[in-house]
């Protein structure tokens, strides 16, 4: 039976609350969201741990900084887009060039929130970021997700940013036959022909077009919900890549230098890259997303489940 949650971000604040209760370390960094990233609820329980700097991303991010260096655990609260560009400097120089361990959370990745508009839209940050040494990155797929790596990265050391879409559902509608802190691994069957690779909002998406591929076409299909997507898990990831395959990303992230860029390369520089007898990469290419409500832009970008599984079927000769 699924797991029903109020919403994500509740969720991850009471989440952050149980880590701060275990550990008065612990502090959580405002950027004046309060409401929307459910800070409030921990500032009522914490009301000393909890630092609102409002729109001056930059200084939350400095100051984040300065506490982790002595000794505290930081976990600043902005958008996607702020983290990634507003603030990319003291994120590059005051966290990651100094190795402090800071949690940054962002909200809204991708195109999650469009009523936000396209200036506030994030499917750049990953390609940004994954270019800053020290850093992780880390992207889940669900509210289950969410709760388990926050928990978890509250015990990882060095600099993290975690990025959450706001349409992510409250539980992946299968279970997984291969889990792992960095991805979770779903399949049918040994033997598959299509490996689909995704993550974030993506993933139940994936898992949908699967069962269609296998239903309706029969075609033997997989999908990896990558949940940590810097570094990736290549030795994990090698498991699944044993034998040939069309290998498919579908990605919430600008292609240009998204998740298949990076798989594409660590592929090359492996021993498995004969394995892959098609590589087709399905994301946002190299554009600015406007603005609009969800299902517009998805069916815009051909990134809905019907125009993402023709795109499949496409690559395989079969459409």
């Amino acid at each position: 039976m699924l797991v029903k949650y109020a919403d994500s971000f509740t969720e991850y604040m009471k989440t952050v609350i149980k880590i701060a209760t275990d550990n008065e370390k612990t502090v959580v960094i405002d950027c004046d969201l309060g409401k929307s990233f459910k800070t409030s609820l921990f500032r009522s329980k914490f009301p000393e741990r909890s630092f609102n700097f409002g729109v001056a991303e930059q200084n939350a991010f400095s100051a984040a900084a300065g506490l982790a260096s002595q000794g505290f655990n930081p976990i600043v609260q902005t958008f996607s887009v702020f983290a990634s560009t507003r603030a990319l400097d003291q994120f590059r120089n005051s966290i990651c060039y100094t190795n402090q361990n800071v949690l940054v959370v962002g909200a809204k990745s991708s195109i999650s929130d469009p009523s936000a508009g396209a200036t506030h839209q994030s499917i750049d940050d990953v390609g940004i970021l994954s270019s800053i040494p020290n850093l992780q990155i880390y992207s889940p797929a669900s509210i289950v997700d969410l709760i388990e790596l926050t928990e978890m990265l509250a015990h990882v050391s060095g600099p993290k940013y975690m990025r959450i879409e706001n349409t992510i559902v409250d539980e992946i509608s299968i279970d997984p036959t291969f889990k792992s802190e960095s991805l979770d691994f779903y399949a049918n069957r040994n033997q598959y022909k299509v490996l689909i690779i995704s993550t974030g909002s993506f993933v139940e998406t994936s898992i949908n077009v699967m069962g269609i591929l296998e239903n309706n076409y029969g075609i033997p299909t997989a999908v990896i919900n990558l949940k940590r997507l810097k570094p990736l898990d290549i030795n994990v990831l090698e498991r699944f890549i044993s034998h040939e395959l069309n290998l498919i990303v579908v990605e919430p992230l600008n292609t240009t230098n998204g998740l298949g860029a990076q798989i594409s390369k660590m592929l090359f520089e492996s021993s498995i890259y004969h394995y892959i007898t098609n590589f087709t990469n399905i994301g946002f290419h190299d554009i600015f997303t406007q603005s609009g409500d969800m299902s517009s832009l998805l069916e815009l970008y051909q990134l809905d489940e019907r125009a993402i599984l023709r795109t499949i079927l496409k690559s395989l000769g079969e459409y």
